[in-house]
């Protein structure tokens, strides 16, 4: 064999070796550039930074990278998703009724699948009660909010129904005018899941009776003696509780003294230290709770 055809069957051999490596490259790169991978994004139908709460609507949306395009598409949202299954690449609104996690899984050309987790957060519950819930101008009511609560750290908005409100857990409001009210009551949690209630006359505040400082039942009777005063009053029971608690507020519903009668039929107040005003005195016996108004005048 002559030098030149050996060396021309030699290149000829080489080339075609390298050829194939680069065309093994080439083709390993290009399955990896342009093989099918699905995706999908969502949001809540009502606006991109909406709370994403119980019951939510949600806007799905399919996506792939690589080439060629998909030829089918197969959702599945989840048992208790509305609808729970859907054919398109773009399947529009689906509605999640109850709270939880649902697995989303998006599949196309039969085979190739991603899947994603979705929270539907639960909404915080939303009940209190008012102690008292009926008395005579003026009543102090006490709110508690009384639902056990599961969820993260909560805020609170309160409606009186006399166009007072508060922003506090367990309020206290102190109610001057008659008539029954509307308590409305908002919860949010820190997930913006808010939950509400209205009670329908949840107090109820009728007219003082003919003594203007004097309150008296069947069972329990007691006067403030003098009322207006200078910031010293004496409290005077005509019977006697097992448990008597006695509480003066003012009129932001601040508690400014407390003491106990320890089954006296006479205690003695000193406010002499407060400015002059209108407050609230607040005697609890036996559970009951009953409440006048005193005047500080000096």
């Amino acid at each position: 064999m002559k030098p030149k055809d050996y060396e021309f069957k030699f290149k000829k051999k080489f080339m075609s070796k390298k050829n194939l490596l680069l065309f093994l490259i080439a083709f390993f790169f290009s399955e990896k550039l342009f093989a099918q991978t699905p995706n999908f994004n969502w949001f809540p139908a009502a606006g991109a930074g909406t709370p994403v709460c119980a019951p939510a609507t949600l806007i799905f949306i399919g996506g792939y990278t690589g080439s060629p395009a998909p030829t089918s598409w197969s959702w599945n949202f989840g048992a208790g998703a509305v609808p729970q299954t859907s054919n398109q690449q773009n399947p529009g609104l689906v509605n999640f009724t109850t709270c939880g996690t649902y697995n989303v899984t998006l599949t196309i050309n039969g085979t190739i699948s991603i899947t994603q987790t979705v929270v539907i957060h639960c909404n915080p519950s939303a009940c209190f009660i008012a102690m008292p819930s009926f008395g005579i101008v003026p009543t102090i009511v006490d709110f508690n909010s009384s639902c056990s609560q599961t969820t993260c750290q909560l805020s609170y908005q309160w409606d009186f129904g006399d166009a007072a409100s508060s922003s506090l857990a367990n309020p206290i409001h102190i109610y001057i005018d008659t008539g029954c009210f509307n308590i409305v009551m908002i919860v949010t949690d820190c997930n913006g899941c808010e939950n509400d209630t209205m009670v329908l006359n949840a107090v109820c505040i009728a007219e003082p009776s003919s003594s203007l400082y004097n309150f008296v039942d069947n069972n329990f009777s007691f006067e403030i003696i003098p009322n207006p005063s200078d910031g010293n009053f004496s409290l005077e029971f005509s019977n006697s509780c097992s448990s008597e608690m006695v509480e003066v507020l003012n009129l932001l519903g601040e508690k400014i003294l407390e003491t106990k009668s320890f089954g006296q039929k006479k205690i003695s107040l000193h406010l002499s230290d407060v400015a002059d005003g209108i407050y609230f005195l607040r005697v609890t016996c036996n559970g009951d709770i009953f409440q006048r108004k005193i005047v500080v005048k000096k």
